[in-house]
């Protein structure tokens, strides 16, 4: 039934806020926005940002790392951040390296790569 992902979500309190931080600090670009939504094209997929209540629902900030956004060089992007002024911490589960962090909405967000292959992984 389902075939894939159309977009991700993000609630955001300040739209203009928020555009400007994944435009300028993590670097996707940006395809439409207006006051309530914002679309951002990453590969494939589209990062959608939305202001909850112009939909009839209320904001609460992602509070477990979600999106989790693929980077080639985890070590780099964290640098990379912080001289943004992004406060991050690194993280290694054995089978990948990853990035926590909160954009300016108090959303969790996540770089990551995987440096264990895929069939080697053990459910």
């Amino acid at each position: 039934m389902i075939t894939g992902v159309d977009f991700i979500p993000i609630p955001v309190k300040d739209t203009a806020r928020a555009v400007a931080f994944y435009r300028d600090v993590l670097g996707l670009k940006l395809e439409r926005a207006h006051e309530d939504w914002a679309e951002f094209s990453l590969g494939d997929n589209t990062v959608g940002l939305v202001r909850p209540e112009a939909y009839g629902g209320s904001f609460q900030p992602l509070s477990f790392s979600a999106p989790a956004f693929h980077v080639d060089d985890v070590d780099k992007a964290m640098a990379e951040l912080e001289t943004k002024g992004v406060k991050a911490v690194k993280d290694d589960t054995g089978v990948c390296h990853m990035v926590h962090f909160k954009d300016t909405e108090g959303n969790a967000l996540l770089l990551h790569n995987r440096y264990v292959p895929e069939e080697h992984h053990q459910v």
